[in-house]
């Protein structure tokens, strides 16, 4: 369920890949073939970099507000990840590494942040922040591992390690 809702938002942003207002910086890096990516950002001084190595992987970010910044880097094959912000300050750097992974990031707010990195086959990663002061850190290895992470208000915070 996630990966298809994940996929038509990706199949979107490419679809409309624009920037709108001032100060935006995007960034988009391939190599080998058959990647999809797309960047949407509204408002001021944003910053987005996609960088994918391999094969069908696809990615997404769209940023709303002022002073977003996401990082995604993906290699291997058919991974899929998306972060969508919405606010001012919020940061996320996801990292993925193998095949059939998935990574999907909410944020609204100010000044949350992500941390996210995977590497294996067939991992889901999960996060929804909305408030303030927010962190999340997740770090899996290996295959089918799962972490959804929910968070609301401020100052919250998760760490997650799976092997």
């Amino acid at each position: 369920m996630i990966k298809t809702a994940n996929t038509i938002m990706v199949a979107m942003m490419i679809l409309a890949a624009s920037q709108a207002w001032g100060g935006d910086l995007a960034d988009y890096d391939e190599l080998n073939g058959n990647n999809r990516a797309g960047i949407y950002q509204i408002g001021n001084e944003h910053t987005a970099s996609i960088y994918q190595r391999g094969e069908l992987n696809a990615s997404g970010i769209e940023q709303h507000g002022n002073s977003n910044y996401a990082a995604l880097e993906q290699t291997g094959s058919q991974n899929l990840a998306t972060i969508e912000q919405m606010g001012f300050g919020n940061y996320s750097n996801v990292e993925q590494h193998g095949f059939n992974n998935n990574v999907d990031i909410t944020q609204s707010g100010q000044s949350n942040r992500v941390n996210a990195y995977q590497a294996g086959s067939q991992n889901d990663i999960e996060v929804s922040q909305a408030g303030s002061n927010n962190f999340v850190g997740i770090e899996q290895h290996g295959s089918m591992l799962t972490s959804q992470v929910y968070q609301q208000g401020h100052n919250q915070h998760a760490l997650i390690v799976q092997n």
